[in-house]
């Protein structure tokens, strides 16, 4: 997927939301931002809202989830991020939630490591 394609374009465990409408994505990001919090739904709803808090944060700080994930994300340039890289990241842009736990709802596949696609 390409970086900001989809209602999320940052993470592949997103990847199947990218079949909604616009319209559609909209509306299921609202409802999800609205819902419960992180950690209570099915892995599909908890990768996608872990997946939205992350692009919401890095381009507030950063500007662009792209620009993110090069900057502070994928520093070895191998296209995918460890569960330490990550944690680095965040602390670098002072991410004040459980990143651990934000990595984990985002490793849906549970390889250890996020792609960018």
């Amino acid at each position: 997927m390409a970086p900001g394609a989809g209602p999320v374009g940052l993470l592949s465990p997103v990847r199947r939301k990218s079949r909604l409408s616009a319209e559609e994505a909209t509306a299921y990001n609202e409802e999800v931002k609205n819902s419960a919090p992180l950690g209570a739904g099915s892995d599909d709803e908890l990768a996608f809202r872990a997946a939205v808090e992350l692009r919401e944060f890095v381009i507030r700080k950063e500007g662009s989830a792209l620009r993110a994930w090069c900057k502070h994300f994928d520093q070895d340039n191998d296209q995918k991020i460890s569960l330490s890289e990550f944690l680095r990241a965040m602390r670098k842009l002072d991410y004040k939630g459980d990143a651990t736990s934000l990595f984990n709802a985002l490793d849906a596949d549970r390889s250890g490591e996020l792609a960018l696609e």
